[in-house]
C-alpha cells in the first residue's frame, strides 16, 4: 500500500502566535489514522508537537499551543500516517 499523500500546508493563519492553526490537506487511498505536527525554530529546535484533529473533507487542522516570536526560518513538519500504519512527512518552511 501507498503512503498518505500530503498535498497542502497552510500556514496563512500562523503567525507565531498561541491559538493560530495550520491547516493540512491529507489524501490516501485508506483512511488517514493521524497527522501529526511539528514546528522547529529557524535553528532547528522543536517549539511544540501534537496532533491535528480531522477538519471538512481530507482537511486537518492543528492549533498551537506554543508562542513563537522569530516567524521567519520555521519549519512547519507534518506527518502523516493510514490505518495500515505507512507513513510520510514533508515540511514546509516559513
Amino acid at each position: 500500500a501507498r503512503p498518505p499523500r500530503i498535498l497542502e500546508i497552510n500556514t496563512s493563519k500562523y503567525k507565531g502566535d498561541v491559538g493560530n492553526v495550520i491547516v493540512t490537506l491529507v489524501k490516501d487511498v485508506v483512511r488517514v489514522e493521524s497527522v501529526k505536527v511539528t514546528i522547529l525554530s529557524a535553528a532547528g529546535a522543536e517549539l511544540e508537537q501534537g496532533d491535528a484533529v480531522p477538519g471538512t473533507g481530507n482537511y486537518w487542522k492543528y492549533t498551537a499551543t506554543a508562542a513563537n516570536a522569530a516567524l521567519p526560518g520555521t519549519r512547519i513538519v507534518i506527518t502523516a500516517t493510514d490505518l495500515p500504519g505507512n507513513v510520510s512527512k514533508t515540511e514546509e518552511v516559513i
